[in-house]
C-alpha cells in the first residue's frame, strides 16, 4: 500500500489554523491581563466547525487559569449549561476545576485566603504572612501587564503611603514585585467602608462630626508629610468593629513636595463625586491638599442629606 502524495495545500491549511488559534488565544489572554473577564462566546465566533472544536479547550483552559488567579472560578455545570455541544470536552477539564476550588493560592510568602475588595486597580485579599505569621491585606493590580509608568506610579504611590503612620490611616507592611506582578501588603482591618457601614447603621448628627473629625486628623497628618490622597471617598474609608475609622487605598496619592509627577495634564485623578473643582478640570499640578478636604466636606454633606451635592 503506498502513501497518498504530498499535499503542500494540506500543510497549508493546517499552519492557517494553527496561527488562527494562536492569534485567538492570545487575544484572549491579552483581555484577562488587562482586567478584562473576556466571553468566550465571543472568540468562538471568530472562527468555526474543527478550528472552533479545537480553540474552545484552550480558551477554558485559560479562562480556568486567570479564573483561579482573581478568585472568579465557575462551576463545571455553569460550562456545560453554556456550551452544550462541548460536553464531552468539558468533562476533561473536571479535575482541574476541582484542584482550581481547592487550592491554596500564594504569592511570595503570602497565603491568598478570600478575596475582600475590588476596586479600579485591583483586587484586595484577605491574606496569612507566613514568616511574620500575622493575617495582612494583599493588594494585586488587575491589570497584570502594567506599563513601565503604571508600575513606577504604583510604587511611587506605595513609598508615599509608607510614610504615613497615624492611627486613622492604615499601615502599608511592604510593597515589591511578586512573580512579575507589583504588590502591597497592608495591615488587615476587620470591619467594613464607611459606605457599606452607612447602609446598614443610621448615623446621626454627633456621629457624623466625630467621624469627619478623625478623618481630619488622618489627613492632617498625611499632609504633614506632604501626602495628598486625591481619592478620599466612602469606599476609601474602614470602619473596624469598635467603631475607629481608617483612611486607607492612597492608590492616587501625590507628594506635594515632588514636582514631579506621572498625573499629566488634563488627566481626571479621583472620583467624581468627590472631586474638588481643579480635580475635575483636570488641573494635576494645582492639585494639593485641599482637594482632600473638599471631598471630605462632600462626605459631612452626605451625612447630613442623605445624598452628594452634585
Amino acid at each position: 500500500m503506498t502513501n497518498p502524495p504530498y499535499n503542500p495545500v494540506d500543510d497549508d491549511d493546517l499552519m492557517a489554523v494553527a496561527i488562527t488559534i494562536d492569534r485567538i488565544c492570545d487575544s484572549f489572554e491579552s483581555s484577562w491581563k488587562q482586567g478584562r473577564a473576556p466571553l468566550i462566546e465571543s472568540f468562538l465566533n471568530e472562527t468555526a466547525g474543527k478550528t472552533q472544536s479545537i480553540v474552545f479547550p484552550e480558551l477554558i483552559r485559560l479562562d480556568i487559569h486567570y479564573r483561579s488567579l482573581n478568585g472568579t472560578l465557575i462551576s463545571l455545570d455553569e460550562y456545560q449549561s453554556r456550551f452544550p455541544q462541548y460536553s464531552e470536552i468539558l468533562q476533561d477539564f473536571s479535575s482541574q476545576l476541582a484542584d482550581s476550588h481547592q487550592q491554596i493560592r500564594r504569592i511570595g510568602r503570602y497565603r491568598l485566603e478570600k478575596i475582600v475588595g475590588r476596586g479600579a486597580f485591583g483586587v484586595v485579599w484577605k491574606a496569612w504572612d507566613e514568616e511574620l505569621q500575622r493575617i495582612v491585606a494583599v493588594k494585586i493590580p488587575r491589570n497584570q501587564s502594567l506599563s513601565e509608568q503604571e508600575r513606577n506610579r504604583f510604587f511611587r504611590e506605595a513609598r508615599s503611603a509608607a510614610r504615613l503612620s497615624h492611627p486613622g490611616i492604615v499601615s502599608i507592611y511592604d510593597f515589591e514585585e511578586i512573580d512579575g506582578s507589583p504588590v502591597l501588603v497592608t495591615e488587615y482591618i476587620q470591619g467594613s467602608t464607611l459606605r457599606d457601614w452607612t447602609r446598614h447603621h443610621e448615623v446621626d448628627f454627633i456621629e457624623a462630626a466625630t467621624i469627619c473629625r478623625d478623618l481630619a486628623s488622618a489627613l492632617h497628618a498625611a499632609h504633614q508629610e506632604s501626602v495628598i490622597h486625591r481619592d478620599l471617598k466612602p469606599n476609601n474609608v474602614l470602619i473596624t468593629e469598635d467603631g475607629q475609622v481608617r483612611i486607607t487605598d492612597f492608590g492616587l496619592a501625590k507628594r506635594s513636595d515632588v514636582e514631579s509627577t506621572i498625573a499629566v495634564a488634563g488627566a481626571i485623578m479621583g472620583t467624581f463625586s468627590y472631586m474638588s473643582p481643579e480635580q475635575a478640570d483636570g488641573k494635576a499640578s494645582s492639585v494639593d491638599g485641599r482637594c482632600d478636604i473638599y471631598a471630605l466636606g462632600i462626605i459631612l454633606y452626605e451625612f447630613l442629606a442623605n445624598r452628594v451635592p452634585f
